[in-house]
């Protein structure tokens, strides 16, 4: 027999009705082999994930945080939290004095707070189930108007600076300081003459970041109040120079405008102007062949005796203003060095004292440099007519017909002042002479000698004697025999040349190489 309280044994059933179905499932698993091991039913631990996130609270009313002032003895709060896992709890405490549990957890309202007269300090604690908090403050002011508090706060600037005025080179400020009260200090706010205006964060101890600045001055008023609405404020003159980006102008004028120059000079001197909207402190000048130097003057300048290199010189001038930002013109000079060196004759032809140089040669006078002024009368030949051309540093004659074969000549190149000149116009330094000798021609004519014959029969020939020099006065250049008194010589098949004189001779031959005397002898000049 037993005894049960009521609904237990039917709980129990139902629990053993459970592990039964359990058991047949887990007996099932093998097929439903009634022959298999019975299943494992020892009890198993649980073990839960630790939860270390701790909720996140927040406070909307009467204000969404940092500080409230409270004309009433008490304040109500509400806000929201939030966790992983859930909100246990909310908890508030003041600091001076009372604290509770407000009702509600993701939605929570503490109800009337009592306040104590100046500054309470609120914090809201939101709890989870494992332990975890987030909290939240705010700072209520509350002033007792019990005997009237006519006390005023104090308020003072301390950073950027504690002086009455402040030279400001950001677009932006940041102000720092403190305020006291007997009673408490409500709020701190700021504006600016210029625009602008705000709640510093902080009471006794506050800030402003960001305070937006105009050019020039900016007078900053800075305000505590306290809990009886009493003020004082506290204020910095700021000057802000807004930085200066804009870049100056400069432009070579002199001695010229455009972007390139010539010049036969060592030295040269620039001029121009520069312009910027706060001012030109500087303008200087460079070589990229060297040196530098500062112009005299800024928004009218010059740079003189600047030295030259031979060539290409970039000059480069540059004006800065005073926030040291720059600006260039550029001028490529070409300094070509004067020419002051007379040119000479490096070369000659025909060679001066050559011969057997062909009577159809042209002459050429080389120079050392490019010349000019080369004519018939400054480049001629004595005795030969002709005509010159000039090609660069090389001259030419050419005569009108072939020179004479075997004749010497004489060429002249002039120089002075009316003579062969380089570019530059130096002249030629002294006359250019030299002689040549052309070669000899083979005399082309023939010619037929004649005599009268000899009336004496032992006579059975003539010789005829020839010769460049009388005959006589050395050994003949040959002799031609003949039966007849006539003879047609063509002197060329001899090897003489035309332009030579030829002597002739005749004598008669007899018997036994007998000859006579030379008979009178004639000359002929050979063509």
């Amino acid at each position: 027999m037993s005894v049960e309280r009521p609904g237990v044994a039917a709980r129990r059933g139902f629990l053993l009705a459970s592990l039964a179905l359990i058991s047949s499932i887990a007996g099932c698993g093998d097929g439903g082999d009634s022959s298999a091991s019975p299943p494992d039913t020892a009890p198993r631990p649980i073990v839960a994930p630790v939860d270390s996130d701790p909720p996140a609270v927040q406070i909307t009313g009467p204000v969404a945080g940092g500080s409230y002032a409270s004309s009433g003895a008490a304040v109500t709060l509400s806000g929201s939290a939030t966790d992983n896992v859930g909100v246990d709890r909310v908890v508030w405490s003041n600091n001076r004095g009372g604290s509770g549990t407000a009702s509600g957890g993701a939605s929570w309202n503490t109800g009337p707070i009592p306040l104590q007269s100046g500054v309470n300090l609120i914090t809201v604690t939101a709890l989870d189930p494992s332990g975890n908090s987030g909290t939240a403050d705010i700072s209520v002011s509350y002033a007792t108007t019990a005997g009237g508090d006519t006390i005023v706060p104090a308020v003072t600037i301390t950073s950027p600076t504690t002086d009455a005025s402040y030279a400001a080179t950001a677009a932006t400020l940041h102000l720092a300081g403190t305020a006291g009260d007997n009673q408490g200090v409500a709020r701190v706010s700021w504006s600016n003459n210029r625009g602008g205006s705000g709640t510093a964060s902080g009471t006794q101890s506050w800030s402003v970041a960001g305070i937006a600045l105009q050019s020039g001055s900016n007078v900053i008023t800075v305000t505590a109040v306290d809990l009886a609405d009493n003020t004082a404020t506290d204020t910095l003159t700021v000057t802000y120079t807004a930085p200066d980006t804009t870049v100056p102008t400069v432009t070579i004028t002199s001695p010229t405008g455009g972007a390139a120059y010539t010049t036969s000079s060592g030295s040269i001197a620039l001029g121009g102007s520069a312009g910027d909207d706060v001012g030109v402190v500087q303008v200087r000048w460079s070589n990229s062949r060297g040196s530098s130097g500062t112009a005299s003057g800024t928004t009218a300048w010059s740079a003189k005796n600047i030295a030259l290199q031979s060539g290409t010189n970039v000059l480069t001038v540059t004006a800065v203003d005073a926030a040291g930002n720059g600006a260039s013109d550029s001028l490529t000079v070409t300094y070509n060095v004067p020419d002051t060196t007379p040119p000479s004759v490096t070369g000659l032809s025909p060679a001066n004292g050559a011969t057997n140089v062909a009577v159809t040669t042209t002459l050429t006078a080389t120079f050392s440099e490019p010349v000019t002024n080369v004519t018939t009368s400054t480049f001629r030949v004595n005795g030969v007519t002709g005509t010159v051309s000039l090609n660069g540093n090389t001259a030419t004659f050419r005569p009108a017909t072939a020179l004479t074969g075997g004749t010497g000549y004489t060429a002249t190149v002039s120089g002075g002042a009316a003579g062969v000149k380089d570019l530059a116009g130096n002249p030629l330094a002294s006359d250019r002479v030299w002689s040549f000798t052309t070669a000899p021609v083979l005399a082309t004519a023939s010619y037929r000698a004649s005599w009268n014959a000899v009336p004496d029969p032992t006579v059975t020939g003539y010789r005829l004697y020839y010769a460049t020099a009388p005959l006589g006065s050395g050994q003949p250049l040959g002799t031609l025999d003949t039966t007849a008194t006539s003879l047609v010589f063509v002197p060329g098949n001899h090897g003489l040349m035309a332009g030579a004189t030829l002597y002739l001779a005749v004598t008669s031959l007899g018997e036994n190489g007998a000859e006579s005397p030379l008979s009178e002898q004639v000359s002929i000049l050979l063509e």
